[in-house]
């Protein structure tokens, strides 16, 4: 596996596993729209954002990697430039991580067909 595809599948697995399906279950695993955002949001934080930035510096790196004819001589600018972006999202992904998982343990514990999901999805992956 090429390290673009190993990027995509790194990047996509949340959406692809558990994000996209819960959204689109019917019936419905979490019983209102706003409930089902708020409980993404609150396990999966500001992922989305991370994956916007990501997707901006992987594209800086293979704009580069074409006007280099393949090799990067230099890569110091590029992040540089993406520091802006990953300053305040990765902290602020990783400081939300314990409640993330408490928000996880409660949905687990109070929503026997979230339970299954996630179940199904731990099992295959």
């Amino acid at each position: 596996m090429g390290w673009y595809t190993q990027y995509q599948l790194i990047h996509h697995l949340p959406f692809q596993l558990y994000i996209s399906p819960l959204r689109l279950a019917d019936p419905p695993i979490i019983r209102s729209l706003k409930d089902l955002e708020e409980l993404i949001n609150g396990i999966f934080g500001n992922i989305l954002e991370l994956r916007e930035a990501n997707a901006r510096i992987l594209d800086f790196f293979l704009v580069r990697r074409r006007e280099e004819g393949g090799l990067l001589s230099t890569v110091g600018d590029i992040f540089l430039s993406a520091a802006a972006d990953f300053r305040n999202l990765y902290p602020e992904y990783i400081g939300g991580l314990p409640k993330a998982e408490e928000r996880l343990k409660i949905e687990l514990n109070q929503n026997a067909n979230f339970r299954a999901f996630v179940e199904v999805r731990c099992w295959r992956s």
